[in-house]
């Protein structure tokens, strides 16, 4: 049997269709993709391009790249946690159930325990005066059984469906961890290919750059890590509760 819900199937082929989506900025910077970045390194290292060495930025054009990185980064994250909310209200629903039967079946335990601490099952109706012990005991045994077996099938009812409610918020919770997993994957393939972007553009304009012997030693080519920009985005955002 398939660990997933209808509904959290739908979620997931949905955002593994908006992955499909992105996934031309999650590929590798092939020959043809490598030439504007090139060129435009050429042109700003023969122009002696201003630098801000005190930023890992150093220019204009890679800050470009870098905000290509963040709007995309931006568009997995939201599209993220559109999706998970999706079930986190259905998480909180289940929580909520499983505090409500937790706190019905501790009073329904606790009444078929005094029921049963209270219950005379040696009492002797009229008429049993003459039957033995045993035979009366069994008898008071069925009449408590009848009358406390509404609440005993009652509490077997709730427990049942507190282990069903349990089972479903694990899976509930796993997919959540699964969905937030493919998205930081996602986001470091971004990551990983706009720093190649960054690093073509760069050897062309230190290649060309008349101070190129300086600058090789002052440039960090990183951006931020996908669990510090997912951080990042979601304190400007929704706030997800993992």
């Amino acid at each position: 049997m398939n660990k997933y819900t209808i509904n959290d199937r739908k979620l997931k082929k949905e955002l593994k269709k908006f992955y499909a989506n992105k996934g031309n900025k999650s590929k590798g910077v092939g020959f043809f993709a490598s030439i504007p970045h090139k060129m435009a390194g050429k042109r700003d290292g023969r122009q002696s391009i201003m630098l801000n060495t005190d930023s890992f930025l150093v220019s204009p054009y890679m800050q470009r790249l870098e905000k290509r990185y963040e709007e995309t980064a931006s568009d997995l994250y939201l599209n993220l946690m559109r999706v998970s909310q999706k079930i986190q209200i259905e998480i909180h629903s289940l929580e909520t159930e499983i505090l409500r039967l937790e706190k019905d079946i501790a009073r329904k335990s606790k009444y078929i325990s005094e029921a049963s601490e209270s219950f005379d099952f040696d009492r002797v109706e009229k008429g049993e005066e003459n039957l033995d012990a045993s035979i009366v005991r069994a008898r008071r045994n069925r009449e408590f059984n009848r009358s406390i077996g509404q609440h005993r099938s009652a509490l077997s009812s709730m427990m049942r469906r507190r282990v069903e409610a349990e089972d479903e918020l694990s899976t509930k919770q796993a997919t959540l961890d699964e969905l937030k997993a493919h998205t930081m994957v996602s986001v470091r393939k971004v990551k990983d290919n706009i720093e190649s972007r960054m690093a073509i553009y760069y050897r062309s304009l230190l290649k060309h750059h008349p101070e190129s012997a300086n600058l090789l030693s002052v440039v960090e080519l990183e951006l931020r890590e996908p669990e510090e920009y997912y951080e990042l985005a979601r304190t400007r955002n929704i706030e997800i509760a993992w």
